[in-house]
């Protein structure tokens, strides 16, 4: 299998992985359509070595230490920032630095699993890339990364999952180590603004929290709030202040809602029926 092919690929991936980043859209969407890219283009290099093969060592190596890994660490990286930002508690600031400074400490403690592959890594080393990089060098470590050489042998060697996992955690430690100091920087800001903001209003949400995320996220597609630029989060957040309600993990609850096999809408479906029947009572 000639480079250019998988190269050409793995660009075009690049690109529409950057083009999320740049327009970013609601977070679920976002997360999950990098998601699906991502797996999508490794099923692609998998028909690709499948297909066509290497024609020789050096090349199958190239392709297991630089192509897949490359590739299959934006998966991981993706997958484990969904679930981060699902489980990111809405509540106090200093509880999610707590809660991201854990999972920071997490994915360094798994970069140090390995130390020895580690530095070969960073040190950009080749003297082992037959034993690394090469298929049917089987590791008899019992360790999670090293599962798809047993399951996928023709499209995993005893390493590259585990340079991909490293590479998320890279990833994953400047992603996290962002959101922790914007949540420093705007702090103070926000805690002055939540001052001047306290909610006054008496109303109170007595429907379910499901209901309301129902709506929340209705008003968010819909693009009818600060011409389509508030982002889910100021919505729920109006949401809550308006209603004093605490909406928790709104993203579980609207893949809850997104499960639904029959009526998916069932709230907004309710309140439309509710509508139309007092429109036609008021007619008679």
């Amino acid at each position: 299998m000639k480079s250019p092919a998988y190269n050409a690929t793995i660009r075009k991936l690049e690109n529409e992985l950057s083009q999320l980043e740049i327009h970013p859209q609601c977070f679920i969407e976002a997360t999950e359509k990098a998601i699906g890219l991502c797996n999508k283009v490794i099923l692609e290099l998998r028909e690709m070595v499948l297909k066509h093969g290497f024609s020789n060592d050096a090349e199958e190596i190239y392709f297991f230490k630089q192509v897949k890994p490359r590739v299959y660490s934006r998966l991981i990286y993706y997958t484990e920032v969904f679930n981060i930002e699902a489980h990111r508690p809405e509540s106090e600031v200093n509880d999610q630095i707590g809660y991201l400074k854990y999972m920071l400490q997490k994915h360094t403690k798994e970069i140090k699993e390995d130390k020895a592959f580690y530095q070969y890594y960073k040190r950009k080393k080749t003297y082992s890339d037959h034993i690394y990089f090469l298929r049917g060098n089987t590791d008899h470590r019992i360790h999670m990364d090293h599962i798809p050489n047993y399951l996928d042998p023709d499209f995993s060697t005893g390493y590259d999952c585990t340079l991909a996992k490293m590479m998320a955690c890279e990833q994953l430690q400047k992603y996290l180590c962002n959101e922790i100091q914007k949540l420093k920087v705007n702090s103070k800001r926000n805690m002055i603004s939540f001052n001047r903001s306290k909610p006054n209003s008496t109303l109170e949400w007595t429907g379910s929290n499901i209901n309301a995320v129902e709506l929340v996220y209705a008003l968010y597609y819909a693009r009818v709030i600060n011409n389509g630029q508030a982002d889910i989060i100021e919505i729920a957040h109006a949401f809550e202040k308006m209603f004093n309600i605490k909406l928790d993990d709104i993203y579980r609850t609207f893949k809850d809602i997104q499960g639904r096999t029959k009526v998916k809408t069932r709230f907004l479906d309710k309140l439309r029926e509710i509508l139309l029947n007092r429109l036609d009572d008021l007619d008679k």
